[in-house]
């Protein structure tokens, strides 16, 4: 499915839930829904249902026509009904003639009971067996930032977006003061409200290139379909890029260009399925590819959520699809995050608290105004209009101090954080950074920078 799930999966999981007959529908032809209920045979006795399209489509003097023939149907139809299959149909493409031949084939034979034996070939129940995934490699194995989670080090990330031009000279400065300062990650969103950038790909490309930077390369599911998101991943294995953020994507009409197609073939859940069947060896398909993927996953989680309960379903789903560690959005009331770590209950993967230092009142104004599940309680809000007041740069300084603050109050309860520098400014990420032990403060940076000849 475009979840990643089998047949034998959809069919094992539903096995025990009160319904009477589980089958499959559209997609594609007789053949490969005979084949996906053979195999759904293998782990249930329920009624089985088939509803085939009239094979693929074909454009056809511009005109999409399906080319099954009704005979096709009907030489399937037996087939589905040796196999046990109860309800029979079609689907895209198919025609009233297609119905009567199927109907005169279904009158030809008497339906057979389900058979108690698995009637697949050795060779395709050898090739859907469980044991065909490969063992994953511990993940401190297959990325930096999980080993420093393995170790207990608090990592610290920093977001970056990606330039609007193909420049990169100014973001691999930024990243350089950000090594200096400690910080051990890079996060590179992916298109941020529905922007058109640099490939958050290539960038993470270039920094591991120039810098030797680990990064957190950001991958939405707004883009494309899911035959380009599995030629992605693996170029993105080839490149040796290892830490993926799965996020659904912002819908284009909130970015530059409203009129976009957007595709979400699947969601952050389902492109993390994908992810993690390519982790253990497997295509989209199922097939067996000869090296597997060694990405190291992870998952949004607002915990400011208007709904919460359903944010915390979504979360435990991400986490049981493959979601290896955990990206929150930035609170600035640090005792929701807490109560939504609390309601999530037994998250067993690390959590990365997002940590956002507001760099005026207008920036406190709209977080709090225009962004959902964002709140900057009126506390906060006052302590930004006081200091903007006597200008920027005391706002930006006030903006750091409650980022400490909020880091400092969350500390014992995640395993590391992710700062958000507001316009891109690396400066107050650093400033923000550096009450963490190990890490310079940004007079230390620059010092650094001077003595190394600017080239930081």
């Amino acid at each position: 499915t475009l979840y990643g799930r089998t047949p034998e999966q959809i069919a094992g999981a539903l096995a025990s839930e009160p319904v009477e007959v589980i089958g499959l529908n559209c997609s594609t032809g007789p053949q490969v829904i005979l084949e996906g209920l053979q195999q759904m045979r293998e782990v249930t006795d329920k009624p089985l249902a088939a509803f085939a399209n009239a094979g693929e489509p074909k454009m056809v003097e511009g005109r999409l026509l399906y080319l099954a023939t009704p005979e096709y149907f009907a030489e399937y139809t037996k087939r589905l009904m040796q196999h046990g299959v109860r309800l029979i149909g079609g689907c895209c493409g198919t025609t009233p003639q297609h119905i009567r031949m199927m109907a005169a084939a279904i009158r030809a034979l008497q339906p057979v009971s389900a058979p108690a034996q698995v009637l697949v070939s050795p060779r395709r129940k050898k090739k859907s067996a469980p044991a065909r995934r490969m063992k994953l490699a511990p993940r401190g194995e297959r990325s930096p930032l999980g080993r420093l989670l393995d170790e207990g080090a608090f990592p610290v990330s920093c977001e970056l977006n990606p330039p609007r031009t193909p420049a990169t000279g100014r973001i691999l400065r930024q990243v350089r003061m950000l090594q200096a300062a400690g910080v051990n990650v890079v996060n590179l969103p992916d298109g941020p409200r529905a922007s058109a950038r640099m490939s958050p790909m290539a960038l993470a490309h270039i920094i591991a290139g120039e810098t030797g930077m680990d990064t957190i390369l950001h991958y939405t599911c707004r883009d494309r379909n899911i035959l380009g998101m599995q030629s992605d991943l693996l170029g993105a294995e080839a490149l040796g890029l290892k830490n993926i953020l799965a996020v659904t994507g912002d819908p284009p009409k909130l970015g530059d260009y409203p009129m976009a197609t957007a595709v979400f073939d699947v969601d952050a859940i389902g492109l993390l399925r994908i992810a993690d069947n390519l982790n253990h060896g497997l295509d989209l398909a199922g097939n067996p590819i000869p090296r597997a993927t060694t990405f190291f996953l992870g998952a949004g989680f607002n915990p400011g959520a208007i709904d919460l309960a359903l944010e915390v379903d979504r979360l435990h789903q991400k986490i049981e699809a493959g979601a290896e560690y955990i990206l929150t959005q930035p609170m600035f009331d640090q005792e929701k995050l807490l109560v939504a770590i609390e309601k999530a209950g037994g998250v067993k993967v690390p959590i990365i608290a997002g940590i956002l230092p507001l760099g005026s009142y207008r920036n406190a104004l709209f977080f709090h105004n225009e962004v959902p599940g964002m709140s900057v309680p009126e506390p906060i809000q006052e302590r930004m209009r006081l200091a903007s007041e006597k200008g920027k740069e005391h706002a930006q300084a006030e903006g750091v101090a409650i980022a400490r603050e909020a880091l400092g109050a969350v500390r014992e309860y995640v395993q590391g954080a992710y700062i958000m520098p507001p316009f891109g400014k690396v400066e107050m990420a650093i400033e923000t950074a550096a009450v963490l032990p190990g890490r310079k403060d940004l007079a230390q940076v620059l010092l650094e920078v001077e003595e190394n000849g600017g080239e930081e």
